[in-house]
């Protein structure tokens, strides 16, 4: 199975500093066919509360409800906590952002999607926009390796709990 991926910019309209711009963004996306339906892997990847179903480095998480939203707080193996804010949700994708260092603006979305009429497809995407100053290709490339190593957890997950 190989893994396609892309980079490119997108038209976004996002607040900045209480003002909304037009601005573009980067925007990474991969994406991994399975031999799985799209309900068989939602059921494993698609819990915006449960990272830990397929994320190995996840040791604690929780969930909270706050004025602005749902929020997932993880804590990694290697002790970083994070905090990322649910954006958006549908019967098969979710979209969180997080404050990640070198962004002003930072989006990811977890998919899937029908590849035809058998197999399910994971499309994980994440739009940015680089901090200022910020060197975009090690940006993207540290993005970029974030979000494989992240797809090969979800097959791995998928795979134990599906085959």
């Amino acid at each position: 199975m190989s893994i396609d991926h892309g980079v490119n910019l997108s038209d976004h309209r996002i607040l900045i500093n209480d003002e909304m711009r037009d601005i573009k963004m980067m925007k990474i996306q991969f994406t991994q066919q399975m031999e799985f339906s799209v309900d068989a892997v939602w059921r494993v990847i698609g819990d915006f509360g449960r990272l830990s179903n397929w994320a190995t480095q996840v040791v604690e998480e929780r969930v909270e409800d706050r004025v602005d939203g749902k929020y997932r707080i993880i804590t990694l193996r290697a002790g970083a906590i994070h905090e990322e804010r649910l954006v958006h949700r549908g019967d098969y994708f979710y979209t969180y952002s997080v404050n990640r260092s070198g962004t002003a603006h930072y989006e990811a979305t977890v998919a899937v999607e029908a590849a035809d009429a058998e197999r399910a497809a994971i499309v994980i995407t994440v739009e940015f926009l680089p901090e200022a100053g910020v060197d975009v290709g090690t940006l993207s490339r540290d993005i970029s390796a974030f979000l494989q190593g992240s797809l090969k957890a979800m097959m791995k997950a998928v795979q134990r709990n599906c085959a």
